[in-house]
């Protein structure tokens, strides 16, 4: 979760960061995410709870491409969660490459 802030912080210096929504924050229902798993709502109630903290912080593109991704997988909180750190940390390897 450290690396997901860190990589956040430095990716809202990059241009495009602070734009207006270009998704909104996703309401999944975590019943339907979960079914059967008895530790899976814990777990996807704390990813939901971590996005959505950032969730208008983040550049709208990696909003709307982590989306779009996670959505053709399944609906979920925390592969949601795993798409945006790594499309920060990339972000961020861009930005300092570009130094």
């Amino acid at each position: 979760m450290k690396k997901l802030l860190a990589a956040i912080v430095f990716a809202l210096a990059l241009p495009g960061a602070g734009d207006a929504l270009a998704q909104d924050f996703p309401s999944w229902s975590l019943s339907a995410i979960c079914k059967d798993d008895f530790s899976c709502p814990r777990f996807e109630q704390h990813a939901r709870g971590q996005i959505s903290g950032i969730w208008p912080t983040l550049p709208p593109d990696a909003r709307s491409t982590c989306m779009a991704e996670t959505e053709k997988v399944e609906q979920s909180y925390r592969l949601l969660m795993d798409c945006l750190a790594n499309e920060m940390q990339r972000r961020v390897r861009l930005g300092q490459q570009q130094r």
